[in-house]
């Protein structure tokens, strides 16, 4: 039995790969909430992967880390994926890999500084997988536009990072993003998307040629050993790593511990050959990391209350303020007047630039 932990709300990740292509092998598979397992005194006799790990907040990483520490220590033969104290988040990774040469990109939090590492750069959310949050950016004054436009719409600036822009593109123009899975030592490639857009998410007009260079990419995974270096850069065990490539650099952008891995079948945008061979190669890997004969259950109890409260009370619930939550629900109402407001406002920009700085402690 493999038992995956994800904060609640997020478990959705691993459904379609349970309902369509795991096969007999879906019954060794169980979810579980961070949440419900602060309440639970014991849990199945398993292999644990921690995942979900940009969503936790500090309480939530030491209790993750206190159950962590627990079965390994009581349970030396289990494969445990992902140690929550030691893993790196998207901030830490970015900066981490580029200070040991194995990447490109590097990243300020907006409470550091409100100047990017280098031109052009972009905004995103530290701690969720949205993608970007803004355009590129190619200036300060850019940038300082976009963090008031930012705050006008009620983004929680806190969270966000500036994010230095390599740009990838190929000589047409167009962008290749490769995603591959790590599931304890099987390094997976999962796909090769193209797209005219910077933000590469899917691939949105299929060629014959793409399709056959995707085909490729998945059968050598040319990249592996590079990015086997990364998720241990990383202290990784389980996620997907998104990445591109500029000549004969790899440029990592994040590695995801709760990626999904198959979306329904009517949506994959990928052909049913290539989403079972993905399977097959998922399942043998889950495969590899099951403990076989062992006890029932795992005991809990050795886990203090307080740590267990800190799970349960001082979690990163993301609430914005009344009026913010307004504004976000009725944003599409809202943005003519918006656009207006941030005309209003451009004269201050700098002015409002300066005051969170000031806030925030910034030199």
């Amino acid at each position: 039995m493999i038992l995956f932990l994800t904060k609640r709300g997020f478990g959705a990740t691993l459904e379609a790969y349970l309902s369509d292509y795991a096969g007999d092998s879906a019954s060794d598979i169980r979810l579980m909430a961070y949440e419900d397992l602060a309440l639970a005194r014991s849990i199945p006799y398993a292999a644990v992967v921690f995942s979900d790990l940009d969503r936790l907040g500090p309480g939530e990483i030491a209790f993750a880390s206190a159950v962590h520490d627990l079965i390994h220590e009581q349970h030396p033969e289990l494969t445990i994926l992902n140690d929550p104290a030691r893993s790196l988040r998207r901030y830490d990774l970015l900066n981490v890999l580029r200070r040991k040469g194995l990447n490109p990109v590097a990243a300020v939090r907006l409470t550091e500084s409100v100047s990017p590492p280098g031109y052009p750069a972009f905004i995103r959310y530290e701690d969720d997988h949205t993608g970007s949050a803004t355009d590129l950016l190619h200036d300060q004054a850019e940038v300082e536009a976009a963090i008031v436009r930012l705050r006008l719409r009620g983004h929680d600036l806190s969270r966000m990072i500036l994010v230095e822009f390599v740009d990838t593109s190929l000589p047409d123009g167009m962008f290749v993003k490769y995603s591959v899975f790590r599931v304890g030592d099987r390094f997976i490639a999962r796909s090769r998307n193209v797209s005219p857009h910077w933000v590469t998410k899917a691939t949105p007009t299929p060629t014959a040629a793409n399709e056959a260079r995707a085909r490729a990419y998945i059968a050598q995974n040319p990249h592996r050993d590079h990015m086997a270096q990364v998720f241990e850069a990383a202290h990784i065990e389980y996620g997907r790593a998104d990445y591109s490539v500029r000549g004969d650099e790899i440029v990592t952008w994040e590695i995801n511990t709760n990626p999904t891995a198959f979306y329904p079948r009517a949506q994959a945008g990928m052909t049913e050959d290539r989403q079972v061979e993905f399977a097959e190669g998922l399942r043998e890997a889950f495969d590899a990391i099951q403990p076989i004969g062992g006890s029932d259950v795992i005991e809990l109890d050795g886990i203090p209350d307080a740590i267990r409260g800190g799970a349960g009370h001082a979690t990163k619930v993301y609430r914005p303020t009344t009026a913010k939550a307004w504004a976000r629900r009725h944003r599409s109402k809202l943005e003519p007047a918006m656009g207006i407001v941030e005309r209003l406002v451009t004269p201050a920009n700098s002015l409002i630039v300066r005051d969170w700085e000031r806030r925030n402690g910034i030199s």
